[in-house]
């Protein structure tokens, strides 16, 4: 009897599950037996990109493998159609439509006009859709519109709605944007630059189910959103806010200050993400109003990536974080320190992340005020939100 048989393919299969982002593995357990191929190919498939450029190649590799189209969950369109009809969309549709286990749609596409119901009707059954740079969105009418055709929608993450039109055209249709998000079943929402679209809305809408808001701070001297969180905060569990953006030398304390205010107090979990130097500066102002405001929320300081010129100063950088929760924050407030994607690659810190982290942080860890957590893979970090900014299929 082959070794393989011994062991349950369940078993198999849950170790597999624990490689879904370690791809040469992957590849290396398609080739050991029949039994592990399954297990082995939907991880490897689970996320597929389409390009416009290869877009009839993607096509004909579907038709050929048909069992390809099964295992997708994730699909990722990218690029700009070049189209050879006057149907820009039509390239597309007999691709999506094999894909009938979709979950999660990230638009990476410049598409010019609302996309046709040919293609839309075999999308509608996501659960998580992404919006990076696209114009077909351009008003608060059109947005509702689209989110509305996604009734089981539960993630919705708004990096870039690009629109040239003044703002009084922006906001047509907000009424109807207030509607369909009320409405909506949308637990998780991530927004980026804050478009006028979506902006306006977020006041107003009640989005009863949502328990997970993430945004992205582009311009550090923006106006404190307090209205939004009022709308929000009913039914919020965690908050993320990112500041890796910030890199202008005219940001201030002021600005750190502008950013947590409107933050529900009380909240279970709040999370700061950003580059070393920035969470230190963060964890510095932060210090007096943790205790009145957080004393019983889990604070997440995640670190994704920093830009410091030689790896001396990103060590210093990190020295600095752990002697201002040392010096500044009390003994009572538990912080998790998360080192995810980038950071972590050779070109930053590397390998070396963990044991200078620990190294660093080595007093707070004794005491029990410090909490380390290390995520080398770049993907994964995306998927469990630790890295926030757009991330761009190859």
């Amino acid at each position: 009897m082959d070794w393989s048989q011994k062991i349950p393919p369940e078993t198999t299969d849950r170790i597999i599950d624990h490689l879904h982002y370690d791809r040469p593995t992957l590849r290396h357990c398609a080739l050991v037996c029949h039994a592990w191929l399954p297990a082995s190919r939907f991880h490897l498939f689970y996320t597929v990109t389409v390009s416009g450029v290869r877009i009839f190649a993607s096509e004909k590799l579907v038709e050929s493998a048909p069992w390809v189209a099964y295992c997708v969950r994730d699909l990722k369109l990218t690029g700009t159609i070049i189209p050879q009809n006057k149907d820009p969309e039509a390239p597309l549709v007999p691709i999506v439509t094999k894909f009938t286990h979709l979950r999660s749609l990230h638009l990476y596409w410049t598409l010019q006009r609302f996309p046709s119901p040919s293609l839309l009707t075999h999308l509608s059954s996501i659960t998580e859709l992404v919006f990076v740079n696209v114009r077909f969105v351009n008003n608060c009418e059109r947005l509702a519109k689209f989110i509305a055709l996604f009734p089981y929608l539960q993630k919705l993450i708004i990096r870039t709605i690009s629109s040239e039109l003044p703002p009084r055209e922006q906001m047509i249709g907000a009424d109807e944007l207030v509607a369909v998000l009320s409405r909506s079943s949308i637990r998780k929402l991530l927004v980026g630059g804050m478009h006028s679209t979506i902006a306006s809305a977020l006041c107003r809408a009640s989005l009863p189910h949502l328990t997970h808001f993430a945004r992205i701070r582009v311009y550090s001297k923006a106006p404190a959103e307090h209205a939004m969180y009022v709308a929000l905060s009913p039914s919020l569990r965690e908050v993320s806010l990112d500041v890796t953006g910030w890199t202008k030398p005219d940001i201030d304390d002021t600005d750190y200050m502008r950013l947590i205010e409107p933050c529900p107090t009380g909240l279970p979990t709040l999370r700061i993400i950003g580059l070393p130097s920035q969470l230190a500066v963060a964890a510095r102002v932060f210090g007096d109003i943790v205790q009145p405001r957080f004393a019983t929320t889990h604070l997440h300081l995640i670190c994704p990536e920093a830009f410091s010129q030689s790896k001396d100063q990103i060590i210093q950088e990190i020295q600095d974080l752990a002697n201002v929760l040392q010096a500044d924050w009390t003994r009572t407030t538990r912080i998790l320190v998360c080192f995810a994607g980038r950071i972590m690659d050779e070109r930053q810190l590397g390998a070396r992340t963990e044991g200078i982290a620990k190294q660093i942080f080595a007093d707070l860890l004794k005491r029990g005020t410090v909490q380390l957590q290390f995520v080398s893979d770049l993907m994964e970090a995306i998927d469990r939100e630790l890295v926030l900014e757009p991330n761009m299929p190859q």
